[in-house]
Parts: structure tokens; C-alpha cells; sequence
């Protein structure tokens, strides 16, 4: 019998030229990224002198840095999206950096650049202008995830300091607006995803208040509310508490035609005790036929 020999195949080439060409690919995409390096990593190796002072204002081009180069060398360097900056007054706002700014600076040269960002320490005040920061640290995973997002997107332009304050002070999602754009809504999405927070039916107007940047007071609860009806019927909108109080009658009884319906909800909520309230639509059967929950 013919004895039938089985011949090993010799993966070394292949192998190898699989990693040289992933090995190259990742040295280039390494250079890229790496050819800029982090201001505060520079900052530390005493490359360069930073000063960072505020624009007035705590949101956008609130914050402006003078960098100075202390060497003989061209640096290339990256201000990151993600960065918190520490104010230098405990009572003032730390600002959160969502735009990331990369530059060269020739051998000993000075330039002064903006940092676009935002508060994150709603219960502290505005920084004013010329108030000063330190270089501070990158936040959490999280909230530079969305730092990322929205240097990537800068055509979202609404809804950004809410956003961060959501995650910063842990604000309730209801208060980020969302008018039907797909930018607010992409914003809407990322952020509930974030923060754990689930995606909100209704909107939460806050008032304003001239001694901080938040004044966490609701005045306001807007959205919408479908309900149906089979028949013919007499219909009330009522909100209770917690204990199932009615604390307020939205809609007296009023006749409605058997059809689909859309109760555009604008309730005043002005010094309300903090809470979950429930709103309830009835028949003049006793029946509800609908039913939404917030939280103040």
C-alpha cells in the first residue's frame, strides 16, 4: 500500500507579513495620534508655561490660554476635548472642555488660544473675566465620551450645558430640549445612554436665576399626551401625587367625539414640593384611559 505523507503548510511568510503590515499601520496611526502631545503632560516635563484665564461667562469661548514654548524644538500640542479645568476660586464654576484645539508652537513662542467649554458645578457662580484656572485632569470616561461627540459634531449647538450638567451634577434629562432637529435628537439619545437616564416624554423649564448659573427650580412641565377614545365621552385631566392627591385639574369635564387625541400638555409647576406627580385622563365612566408620570 502506498503510504500517503501529509505535508505541513508553513504559515511563518503569511504570519509574518500580516504583522509587518499591521505592525506599519499601527506605527502610522500611532505617529498621527501621538505627534500631538497632551499640554499637560508638557506642562509637566516644563516645556512650556501655561496660563488659563476666563473670558467672562461660563459657556463656549469662555476660557483663554497662553502657552508659551520654553524650548529650542517646535512642539506639537493638543488641548483635549474632555479636559476639566479647575478654578482657581472654590466658589466659582470649573469649565469642561468639549472642543479639542491642536496647534504647533515654534521654539519659544507665545500664542494665545480659546477653549471652548462649560460648567460643570451648576451651584457654584459664573467665573468672571480674567479669573483663573489650572490645567486640572481629564473627567471620567463618560463625560469625555460626550466631549468626543460633540467635537466631532459641531453643528449641535443647543442643549450642550445641560447636557454636560447632566452628567456633572446629575440634572434630570428632562431639561434638554428637544424641538424635532436630529442634531438635539442624536444629543438626546447619546446623553440618555450615558447617563443611565431614560429617554424623556416631557420637557422641564427651569427658572432663572441671577445669582448662579442654575437656579434648579422647575416652573414648567411641557409634552404631549395621546389618548383614544372608543366612544363618545366626557373627559377630565387631573395630576396627583405620590400619596394619589389631586393637586390640580389640567381639564374640567368636557365632551369629546370618540377619536385619537394628542393633549398638548403646558403645566405651571412654580414651587411645587420635589416629587413624582402622575397625570391621569378619565372618562365620565371612571375609566383611565391614559396616564404619564414626572418628576420635579
Amino acid at each position: 500500500m502506498r503510504r500517503i505523507e501529509k505535508t505541513a503548510f508553513n504559515f511563518t511568510p503569511i504570519l509574518f507579513f500580516i504583522f509587518l503590515v499591521l505592525g506599519i499601520s499601527l506605527i502610522s496611526f500611532t505617529e498621527e495620534n501621538d505627534r500631538f502631545l497632551s499640554v499637560e503632560k508638557l506642562l509637566e516635563a516644563g516645556k512650556i508655561n501655561v496660563e488659563i484665564t476666563g473670558t467672562g461667562g461660563y459657556q463656549q469661548n469662555c476660557v483663554s490660554f497662553e502657552i508659551t514654548n520654553r524650548t529650542s524644538s517646535v512642539l506639537p500640542l493638543k488641548i483635549e476635548a474632555g479636559r476639566r479645568l479647575l478654578s482657581e476660586d472654590s466658589l466659582e464654576q470649573d469649565i469642561f472642555l468639549v472642543h479639542e484645539n491642536r496647534f504647533e508652537l515654534k521654539p519659544h513662542e507665545k500664542k494665545v488660544v480659546s477653549g471652548f467649554g462649560f460648567c460643570c458645578q451648576s451651584s457654584n457662580h459664573s467665573p468672571h473675566s480674567g479669573s483663573g484656572f489650572k490645567i486640572g485632569f481629564m473627567a471620567p470616561e463618560k463625560w469625555i465620551r460626550l466631549a468626543k461627540y460633540i467635537d466631532q459634531h459641531r453643528d449641535v449647538n443647543t442643549g450642550i450645558q445641560t447636557a454636560v450638567w447632566i452628567l456633572s451634577n446629575n440634572h434630570s434629562i428632562s431639561g434638554l430640549r428637544y424641538n424635532g432637529s436630529e442634531s438635539e435628537k442624536q444629543l438626546l439619545n447619546i446623553v440618555s445612554d450615558l447617563s443611565g437616564q431614560e429617554m424623556p416624554w416631557y420637557f422641564t423649564k427651569y427658572a432663572p436665576d441671577t445669582a448662579r448659573a442654575f437656579s434648579d427650580r422647575p416652573v414648567k412641565i411641557t409634552g404631549e399626551i395621546p389618548f383614544s377614545l372608543k366612544n363618545n365621552a366626557v373627559v377630565s385631566i387631573v395630576v396627583a401625587d405620590a400619596h394619589g392627591r389631586v393637586v390640580d385639574h389640567i381639564r374640567e369635564a368636557k365632551i369629546f367625539n370618540r377619536g385619537d387625541y394628542t393633549e398638548m400638555l403646558n403645566l405651571s409647576v412654580d414651587h411645587w414640593p420635589k416629587g413624582k406627580y402622575h397625570i391621569r385622563i378619565f372618562t365620565d365612566y371612571g375609566t383611565c384611559i391614559a396616564s404619564k408620570s414626572f418628576s420635579l
